[in-house]
């Protein structure tokens, strides 16, 4: 009687247990593969995932993973004896929101919808500190310290706004200082016309 061939692998029970539960890297590569963002910006996103994952459960930033076998979000950060890695389009979305990323969603209505927006809407939403810096820092490469002394290089008088930054103001305020240094000027001008300020930097 001939042997049967060796079983197909398969992968651990914890990577994608249950339809509609994702690794969070896989995630964040389709924000990446659906907005054009660069290496550094993807790597960026990750690190910021990584602390939403350890962020206080009752942190509105605190991104919430699913339980391995049942697909459920958990809020608390006790792994249990499966580790988890993974959750859904919808909670990966709300933390996007909550950290005033809600541009970068990535269900598809959602990401349709944005994709079909006016150039320059964004900017008059208040964004958080990561939203910047993960949509910046790859052109900004100064970008944590000149937040860091924002109460005394201008940046916050220029750019402070409730609930967050002012967009347009932040890159208008970087721009007016020179300090997007990794940034073409062919990238700059890209930059000022997405942003809607050819004419508050000219």
């Amino acid at each position: 009687m001939a042997l049967n061939s060796s079983p197909k692998r398969r992968s651990p029970t914890w990577y994608r247990p249950i339809k509609g539960v994702y690794l969070y890297t896989e995630l964040v590569d389709r924000v990446a593969r659906s907005y054009g963002l660069s290496e550094i910006q993807s790597e960026t996103l990750k690190s910021y995932v990584v602390q939403a994952i350890l962020a206080p459960p009752s942190s509105p930033e605190h991104l919430r993973l699913c339980d391995p076998v049942t697909g459920k979000l958990i809020g608390t950060l006790n792994t249990g004896a499966q580790p988890r890695i993974g959750t859904t389009l919808k909670e990966f979305d709300r933390w996007l929101v909550s950290c005033g990323m809600s541009y970068w969603q990535i269900s598809r209505k959602v990401r349709t919808r944005a994709r079909s927006a006016n150039k320059g809407t964004k900017a008059s939403q208040p964004f958080k500190k990561a939203a910047i810096f993960i949509s910046h820092s790859s052109h900004w490469p100064d970008i944590a310290n000149d937040f860091s002394n924002a109460s005394r290089n201008g940046l916050s008088k220029a750019a402070r706004v409730k609930g967050g930054w002012n967009e347009a103001g932040v890159i208008g305020w970087a721009i007016r200082k020179g300090r997007l240094k990794n940034a073409t000027p062919a990238q700059i001008a890209a930059i000022k016309a997405d942003l809607n300020l050819n004419r508050k930097t000219s």
